[in-house]
């Protein structure tokens, strides 16, 4: 349903946290559908028309997120998680990941995925500060699935250019277990 409401709105979008981290292999409880989605040609009114009568989408609250970059969500109005709309920022990574991501079936619907080896840099970089115990879990379980080549060159960059090999370290450490 939040697949063909996204589709729905024309957004150019891909799938994150830890729904994506379960199409990987990992599963664990959430609370939310997390979405990173291309801000660029949004109308906010058209956009919370294509939730509807699903979820409830303010467009001056989306209208908002466009100007300021902060998440927006949108609630179930008939059960089940909200989503979590969060713009494609223009930064380097985040940039990479999107041009990168993955297309999986689910349902019968193919729906833009995080890959393996960009979620777990994401993931990373949300516990870096924080050091939370819940992200280094998923990374762990993300790496323990083996979808993530550890040696690979482009994700070594990644993870130095981001100063994330502490928390890698620290990962792989603990050991990787699904």
């Amino acid at each position: 349903m939040a697949a063909a409401c996204l589709n729905r709105a024309g957004l150019r979008w891909m799938l994150v946290g830890s729904v994506a981290a379960f199409l990987y292999g990992h599963e664990r409880s959430t609370h939310d559908i997390d979405v990173v989605f291309d801000p660029k040609g949004v109308n906010p009114s058209v956009v919370a028309a294509a939730f509807a009568p699903d979820y409830m989408l303010d467009p001056l609250m989306l209208e908002d997120t466009l100007k300021t970059g902060y998440m927006a969500n949108a609630l179930p109005l008939r059960g089940g998680p909200k989503i979590d709309l969060s713009p494609l920022r223009d930064e380097p990574f985040e940039q990479t990941a999107f041009a990168r991501r993955e297309e999986r079936d689910w349902h019968e619907q193919t729906i833009p995925v995080i890959s393996p080896a960009d979620l777990v840099i994401a993931k990373l970089r949300w516990a870096k500060d924080s050091w939370s115990e819940r992200q280094l879990g998923d990374v762990r379980a993300i790496m323990a699935t083996g979808r993530v080549d550890e040696h690979n060159d482009d994700f070594n960059r990644w993870i130095d250019r981001l100063s994330l090999r502490d928390l890698l370290d620290a990962s792989r450490e603990a050991g990787y277990e699904a």
